[in-house]
C-alpha cells in the first residue's frame, strides 16, 4: 500500500503502534478504536514535520 500511496503522491508516515498507543494514553485516551486512533494521530501528521519515520519508497 505504501508504494501505491507514494506513486499517487500521497504523503504518509510509518508510526510504531506502541508509540502511538503510548502517545494516546499520555493524552488521556484510553479507548482503542481505529476512529479514535485516526483522530488522535491526525494533528501530529498534519504538522510540517510529522512524527514517526518517513515512509519513502526507495527503488532497488
Amino acid at each position: 500500500m505504501r508504494h501505491e500511496m507514494a506513486r499517487a503522491g500521497i504523503g504518509h508516515v510509518r508510526v510504531n503502534p506502541r508509540r502511538a498507543r503510548d502517545f494516546a494514553r499520555a493524552g488521556g485516551h484510553l479507548a482503542k478504536t481505529d476512529a479514535l486512533d485516526a483522530a488522535m494521530l491526525a494533528p501530529d501528521g498534519a504538522g510540517p514535520e510529522p512524527g514517526g519515520r518517513s515512509a519513502a519508497c526507495p527503488r532497488a
